[in-house]
């Protein structure tokens, strides 16, 4: 999941404390969802539902993160989901 992979990617970069990390998925042509991490211990939890005919989505993240600079974090993130993505399609969808 794209906010483990984060997670583990910010603590490689020096981040020493997580304030979280949260994600909205807003499909298209209706449904939402939303993820939540506030420690690796806790894991992900999530609310909400994509519908099964999602032809596209707007992802929103909202992350703190402590000991790492601000202008690290966008590339962190583009490296994770464009994982994640690429591990989708060599799945069939289940990343």
């Amino acid at each position: 999941m794209v906010l483990i992979g984060l997670a583990n990617a910010l603590a490689d970069e020096g981040c020493h404390l997580i304030g979280h990390i949260k994600a909205l998925a807003q499909g298209v042509p209706h449904g939402h969802l939303y993820a939540s991490l506030v420690s690796l211990e806790q894991g992900v939890s999530l609310r909400g539902e994509l519908s099964p005919d999602l032809r596209e989505a707007r992802l929103t993240f909202n992350i703190i993160a402590y000991g790492i600079g601000q202008d690290r974090l966008p590339g962190l993130l583009e490296g994770c989901v464009l994982k994640q993505f690429q591990s989708a399609v060599r799945t069939g969808g289940q990343a």
